[in-house]
């Protein structure tokens, strides 16, 4: 049987960090707007339970809350966790952690708004006098969209 090679510290930050890079990548799945807010994760006491609770979902052995604390501190110090503002217990992977993993983050993608009419231009509806298809036109349209028959002043409705 060969033997498993024991985890180093350094496999330790590197798990933890891959499980936040996944969690970063799921959120920004669910939440489709760039809120950092929702991304981010405390580093309290009050959420330690959480956050650990999370981490040993994913693992065969469970981890204890200290080697989190240090895998934390460590990812802090080694800047693949940056805070969110300073003095914030609130923290957020960088691209550089990314990186490290070999995941790639999932960036909102910004879709192009729809252009809309100029609103200028002053829209009348004009009845057709070939087809009676009634239809919005504007003052420099003088064909119908359907038939291409000449559309008069004075079938506007």
């Amino acid at each position: 049987m060969a033997a498993r090679q024991k985890d180093t510290r350094y496999g330790y930050y590197l798990r933890v960090l891959k499980f936040l890079c996944k969690r970063h990548n799921v959120f920004m799945d669910k939440q489709k707007n760039p809120n950092l807010e929702y991304l981010s994760f405390k580093t309290t006491s009050k959420t330690w339970g959480t956050l650990l609770k999370e981490v040993n979902s994913y693992r065969d052995k469970s981890m204890k809350a200290s080697s989190l604390e240090r895998s934390l501190r460590e990812l802090k110090r080694r800047e693949y966790l940056i805070p969110m503002s300073e003095n914030s217990s609130c923290y957020i992977v960088s691209l550089k952690g990314f990186r490290a993993v070999g995941i790639n983050m999932r960036k909102i993608e910004s879709k192009e708004r729809a252009r809309l009419p100029d609103r200028d231009k002053t829209h009348t509806n004009v009845r057709c006098r070939k087809c009676n298809v009634i239809d919005g036109y504007s003052s420099s349209e003088d064909k119908c969209r359907y038939c291409g028959a000449k559309l008069y002043t004075i079938d506007k409705i």
